[in-house]
């Protein structure tokens, strides 16, 4: 009994050592250590720069993470994209849009969708299908790459020739096909 006691109080004692260290540590140290328990942990508090490269004055360690960030994500500039009112929702129930139409007050549909086929989710505007809102850590805010993205919908079942489509290519599905629109069908560039 009094070993089991004992056992007790040394977690509980280790454990307030632990707390206290992290109550000590600099917010750039607890960020480290949230990327270890957390997929997306929050930004730094250190100034971004506004010169167009969204990951200026981004933690180091944070930008080794992630290879794409939304601009007005990393410069804080939530109400581009979310209402600031009724805090009493989440950031998601709070856009300033629906999220269809969310995407091109910035993003020009014109310019991304060139050509006589459109990828039908990206013509939807259904844009968080294949990237993330504010960071990733792949190009582009994509969520996956390659056919770990594009499988999401294109099952090996629906696509013609997916033996000779990944002997050819492997899992690169950009290598032939435009993600959002093309002049040649099946979106081939």
């Amino acid at each position: 009994m009094k070993r089991e006691s004992r056992q007790i109080w040394i977690v509980i004692g280790v454990f307030l050592l632990w707390a206290v260290q992290l109550g000590c540590m600099s917010v750039e140290r607890r960020q480290r250590l949230a990327v270890i328990f957390f997929d997306d942990p929050p930004i730094s508090k250190v100034k971004v720069g506004v010169d167009g490269d969204d990951s200026e004055g981004e933690d180091p360690v944070l930008q080794l993470i992630y290879k794409s960030s939304h601009g007005p994500y990393m410069q804080k500039k939530c109400d581009i994209c979310h209402e600031s009112e009724n805090y009493s929702l989440s950031l998601a129930s709070r856009l300033r849009l629906p999220k269809d139409l969310i995407c091109t007050q910035c993003h020009d549909p014109e310019m991304m969708f060139k050509g006589a086929y459109r990828h039908g989710p990206a013509n939807a505007g259904h844009c968080f299908k294949c990237h993330s809102p504010h960071r990733s850590k792949l190009p582009r805010l994509l969520l996956a790459s390659g056919y770990d993205l594009c499988g999401r919908c294109h099952t090996e079942a629906t696509v013609k020739g997916m033996d000779q489509h990944r002997a050819e290519n492997g899992d690169d599905c950009y290598s032939c096909h435009n993600p959002h629109a093309a002049d040649n069908p099946k979106l081939l560039r």
